[in-house]
């Protein structure tokens, strides 16, 4: 609400000055092109009861009721920054009533209109008053120094328009001319959708392997956020100990992009050389800087460790047959696959027969045993003669897969009958 000082009028005035308070102009000043129609042309407009003015300047009364002004309103319109409102940004208009009573209340318009298809911003509107022209209050409300009001209008719109409302009064017998200017800054406006990607990294992997056996680790990638994630990117650091078939520690692996809600997964095979317990490392990186590690994912790695002893007659008599016996145990953390154990004849020894498993492979003789859990072992036995005295020497070795190969030997005496 702006209020200025009110001025009460003389006490007496003139007959002259009475009629031209019946019928006070207001004008709208401003530079520029006015658009046709619109323009208010103040050396030829004619002010209702200037007739009745003159008359009573010689001494006639003329009564106020009878120079009341009509109904009437104006608009002026001009546009800004070029005059035309096909080469222009804004276009001001003013809408005032062409004449006003002394102490009556009025109100006129100052319309604000973005002629462009992009916004304005720190739009700005100033007019100003003269002193005999008190204002009541506007809408929206303005900040005011001395006589020039501003109304800091912020953005418009493209094709909008703001209206300011100015409520007011005359307080003296003279014309109230008030000029409106506006100020804008063009604005450059451009959209940028905000996106919030969020990757979720899982990762699948056994609780337990044995050594140098291959499985698999399965990486599974989510786009969990909004928007695209792009150049979507896993790397797995493999643990020390651990490689893929071709050798390699450290594997990259490129999922490209990712729709929101998306997933993708992809499979590597990998064996680990060590026993013990592995931890999977596994991050995700995309465009624009996201990364995200994945939950730490633990796999026991065990190993199968075998142990073979032989149990033959220390003595045995010539051409009289020997009987030996072997134990391969698993003394390790995981099951021993593919295990095996082959005994080599000694020269002057011949093969009598073996537990069910074996077989001669020419001086070699071959047991297949497959598969023993931690703890278990088993017992393979074969009978061999030799019709010479002497001593010899039974050799066996046994492997398995992820285990080291292990020997065991046994000396023998044959002794004469």
């Amino acid at each position: 609400m702006i209020r200025s000082t009110r001025k009460s009028p003389p006490a007496r005035r003139s007959a002259r000055a009475l009629a031209l308070a019946a019928g006070l102009l207001v004008c709208a000043c401003a530079t520029g092109n006015y658009e046709p129609g619109g323009r208010y042309d103040r050396s030829t407009a004619e002010v209702p009861g200037a007739a009745d003015a003159a008359a009573s300047a010689d001494g006639l009364s003329v009564p106020i009721e009878a120079s009341a002004p009509a109904e009437t309103s104006q608009r002026l319109r001009m546009a800004f920054p070029t005059g035309d409102p096909r080469t222009s940004a804004v276009l001001l208009e003013k809408v005032f009533p062409a004449e006003i009573v002394l102490e009556a209340p009025i109100e006129y318009q100052i319309v604000v209109e973005n002629l462009t298809d992009r916004p304005l911003v720190d739009v700005r509107v100033t007019d100003d008053f003269p002193a005999g022209f008190e204002v009541e209050d506007t809408e929206p409300e303005c900040t005011r120094v001395g006589g020039v009001a501003r109304w800091n209008l912020g953005m418009l719109a493209p094709n909008s328009l703001k209206t300011i409302l100015v409520r007011g009064r005359a307080i003296e017998l003279e014309p109230i001319t008030t000029s409106a200017t506006v100020d804008f800054v063009y604005a450059l406006q451009a959209t940028m959708a905000v996106i919030a990607p969020l990757l979720e990294v899982t990762v699948d992997a056994p609780d337990e392997v044995v050594v140098t056996r291959p499985f698999d680790l399965t990486v599974r990638v989510t786009n969990a956020g909004t928007g695209d994630a792009r150049d979507v990117r896993i790397i797995d650091e493999l643990p020390e100990g651990m490689t893929t078939e071709t050798g390699q520690r450290r594997v990259v692996m490129d999922f490209g992009s990712l729709a929101s809600g998306q997933s993708k997964e992809k499979t590597i095979s990998v064996s680990a050389e060590v026993a013990g317990t592995v931890t999977h490392e596994v991050r995700a990186r995309a465009a624009g800087g996201l990364e995200v590690m994945a939950e730490a994912v633990s796999t026991t790695v065990r190993e199968p460790r075998l142990a073979l002893t032989i149990d033959a007659p220390p003595k045995a008599s010539a051409a009289s047959p020997v009987r030996i016996e072997m134990t391969i145990a698993n003394t390790g953390t995981g099951p021993s696959d593919n295990t095996t154990v082959r005994c080599r004849l000694p020269v002057g020894v011949e093969l009598v027969s073996t537990s069910e498993e074996g077989a001669l492979d020419g001086d070699v003789v071959a047991w297949w045993v497959g598969s023993l859990e931690p703890g278990t072992s088993k017992v393979i036995a074969f009978t061999i003669w030799r019709d010479e005295p002497g001593a010899f020497v039974t050799e066996a070795k046994a492997k398995a897969s992820g285990a080291l190969e292990v020997t065991a030997t046994y000396r023998t005496i044959v002794e004469a009958p």
